[in-house]
């Protein structure tokens, strides 16, 4: 039986209920309103993400890349101040929150169906132990066999690495398995990349921007509007036994 990887942040897991916890705690920081700060941080994100998409973040410090746009973006927040509401967050957010279209019963789904799991994360400036960390809390971990992060790897998606230390990683664990599909909500780190590297990619689009569920490539790239949707996906590839990576 092949795997099928999964992003984390806004594929299982919500990142809002995180993300205004660490804001909450980084305001008491900083001195500032937390919805102010959560604004800012929002802001500093979006600008993590243009700068990522143009080759700016390193990869040998993606994470301390990361970290200082959001200095530059809070007036009064400093690496441990950040790191320490980063902390605090981790340990206080309640984990049902996160779980994201009962991604519990999906993932269990795919397991019953004789499929190995491996998360394949981007990150930014909170490094993939804290995402680890919060997997654990919401009790999503025990259903995945491995789990790789940018950081860990220095290597983001769309990158093919990244993809091919997923694969080392699941035989790392025994599972002598190929890498079939990739599930992830951005279409050019997600679906592109999964495509590139040769493997079926599905897009979660709950914003409905594609209007429907459809079957963009034949056979290999597919757009869905919930998590919900992909253990019927993983029994049509399961029936027709199609892969494009061994």
């Amino acid at each position: 039986m092949k795997a099928i990887g999964f992003d984390v942040w806004k594929t299982l897991l919500n990142p809002d209920p995180f993300v205004r916890k660490f804001s909450q705690y980084l305001s008491l920081e900083v001195g500032l309103q937390g919805d102010e700060v959560y604004r800012l941080v929002i802001a500093a994100y979006e600008e993590i993400k243009r700068l990522r998409a143009r080759g700016l973040i390193r990869e040998n410090s993606i994470v301390s890349d990361s970290l200082s746009v959001v200095l530059r973006y809070v007036p009064g927040a400093t690496k441990e101040k950040v790191r320490r509401a980063l902390s605090k967050a981790v340990l206080t957010v309640d984990p049902k929150e996160l779980v994201l279209d009962t991604a519990d019963i999906v993932l269990g789904t795919i397991k019953e169906l004789g499929y190995s799991i491996v998360t394949i994360g981007n990150v930014v400036y909170w490094p993939g132990s804290y995402t680890r960390l919060l997997l654990e809390r919401t009790g999503l971990a025990r259903l995945i066999d491995a789990q790789v992060y940018a950081d860990e790897e220095m290597c983001s998606k769309p990158s093919p690495r990244i993809f091919d230390a997923a694969v080392k990683a699941l035989r790392e664990e025994g599972k002598t398995v190929g890498l079939l599909a990739h599930v992830g909500d951005n279409m050019r780190e997600d679906f592109l990349g999964a495509l590139s590297y040769g493997i079926k990619a599905v897009l979660i689009d709950r914003d409905g921007v594609f209007g429907r569920t459809l079957e963009l490539i034949p056979g290999r790239g597919y757009i869905v509007k919930s998590l919900k949707e992909i253990p019927e996906l993983a029994r049509l590839w399961m029936n027709n036994g199609q892969t494009y990576q061994d």
